[in-house]
């Protein structure tokens, strides 16, 4: 019995033609065959068959066939990574197109991959005059996002002779600590074809920078603070540099209005990234409190989330390093009870005109929020240092529509103190008896966003260093800011096919 193609296909053999063969019939076609087997031997099948009492078929089919003896494959023929014995010549057979092996028996290899065919996207890179005008249009959209993503229709203008188009998709935040962002699908038509480009916008929050004040108390001077990180006041800020102490801005520093002997401070060394004036106004939020209940009510899709822990009286609370708070309803009173911080998103809620008092370390991410006033009553640290490990899951965030302080040294013991937490407070971050001989140093890692501040001088010089995790996420529960940076972008235009 002779071997035909379509059973050796059926075996999962793989032949690869070496050359088109012509239509007619007996006509041969030279093939190179990759085999996991032995080719049969027409000659010896006849025999069996005719043993069987089955007519013979020695590969000859009368008029219809004729015999081909075998050729050598030209090398320029041979197809790389398949390896081949000896070739094998095939003669087109009856009507039912039957192909027999006229060969005897020959053991071939395998050695071949196959890549399915994928659909490509066309690209082409943006003209250079293109791309300058398109970049100068991302700076003024950054500058002034209003013109662009909160219109009802999409924006359209023309350049050179072509009419291009801008639609926004907005992308909410999915979580409690992430991004708001703004896709934008820049369109245009080249050689009667649709194509576009996309930009990727990311909305601020207010965490975003280590120091942000609304208005700068004009009783209060900076002397020998030092801040690390990104700055911001929305009003002049005032600089002392008596007897020798002067602030240092150790990141970008920019202000909303002027300020006088600017160039003497930058000529100082005072500003080491810069300094940025009449830059415009970042306002604060009217109100927090609906910006954080949208927080909590839906289903938080970064991950689980616990039922907020609303308290309706003012409430003394103290954070654990094995993933616990407990809290008491005077300073000196009895534990109340005790709950986990490490069941997601932790919000700790106060009702209006109630004080909630912090202290502690902290291994978990907690909100804390007061439309009142949060106390802050001695150290507050995370379990797992950021400073040390970059990756610590712990974050903290403190905030109040109205004011956050600093208690008193009665309270808060003598010497330095230590914050790590982003903080919040529309109206104001003060220290409470500032004027205390304390001589301490009031480290805050994390970032400070404040309506105005007090003075913090002589209890305290300040120290405020930037969480850099908060680059990548938003403190939880932190409002956001009317600002939107640069996050990705697309050079070229693309056709789907």
């Amino acid at each position: 019995m002779s071997a035909i193609l379509h059973a050796a296909l059926l075996a999962g053999t793989l032949l690869t033609p070496a050359a088109p063969s012509p239509a007619s019939d007996g006509t041969t076609a030279a093939l190179e065959v990759a085999l996991l087997g032995t080719v049969s031997d027409p000659v010896r099948d006849s025999a069996d068959d005719a043993a069987a009492g089955a007519p013979a078929d020695t590969g000859y089919d009368g008029a219809n066939t004729q015999a081909v003896a075998p050729a050598p494959l030209p090398a320029a023929r041979q197809a790389p990574g398949i390896a081949t014995r000896t070739p094998v010549v095939v003669t087109r057979a009856d009507a039912a197109n039957r192909l027999d092996v006229a060969q005897a028996a020959v053991d071939l290899k395998v050695s071949a991959s196959i890549e399915p065919w994928r659909p490509q996207n066309l690209a082409l890179a943006w003209q250079e005059q293109e791309s300058t005008m398109l970049r100068e249009r991302v700076a003024q959209w950054l500058e002034d996002p209003e013109q662009l993503l909160n219109q009802p229709e999409p924006l359209r203008w023309q350049h050179d002779g072509r009419q291009y188009q801008a639609a926004v998709r907005h992308l909410p935040a999915g979580s409690a600590t992430a991004m708001e962002r703004a896709v934008v699908e820049i369109s245009t038509e080249y050689d009667g074809r649709q194509v576009h480009s996309s930009i990727q916008l990311q909305r601020l929050p207010f965490s975003h920078y280590a120091q942000f004040i609304d208005s700068w108390d004009p009783d209060v001077t900076l002397s020998e603070d030092i801040v690390t990180g990104r700055f911001h006041s929305n009003t002049a800020i005032n600089i002392s540099t008596e007897r020798g102490a002067a602030p240092q801005f150790r990141g970008p520093v920019s202000i909303a209005t002027s300020l006088t002997w600017a160039g003497a401070y930058l000529a100082a060394g005072m500003f080491a990234d810069g300094l940025e004036l009449q830059a415009g106004r970042i306002d604060l939020p009217t109100m927090t409190m609906p910006l954080f209940a949208a927080e909590v009510n839906p289903n938080d899709s970064g991950g689980q989330r616990s039922e907020p822990h609303y308290f309706d009286r003012a409430s003394w609370i103290t954070f654990h390093a094995t993933g616990e708070y407990s809290w008491k309803h005077s300073p000196d009173g009895p534990v109340q009870g005790h709950r986990t911080t490490s069941a997601g998103t932790v919000y700790l809620i106060a009702n209006d005109g109630v004080n909630l008092s912090v202290q502690g370390q902290l291994s978990g991410q907690v909100v804390v929020y007061s439309p009142y006033r949060i106390s802050i009553t001695g150290h507050l640290r995370y379990a797992d240092n950021p400073q040390d490990s970059a990756d610590s899951p712990d974050l903290l965030s403190l905030i109040s529509d109205h004011t956050i302080q600093i208690e008193t040294p009665s309270v808060t013991g003598p010497g330095d103190l230590h914050i790590q937490a982003a903080i919040y407070a529309g109206r104001r971050f003060s220290v409470r008896q500032f004027r205390a001989r304390n001589n301490g140093m009031l480290y805050i890692y994390g970032s400070v966003v404040a309506g105005s501040m007090s003075a913090t001088e002589p209890r305290y010089a300040t120290r405020i260093e930037f969480d850099h995790r908060l680059d990548s996420i938003r403190a939880p529960g932190f409002p956001m800011t009317d600002r939107y940076a640069l996050e990705s972008q697309d050079p070229h235009w693309r056709v789907a096919r």
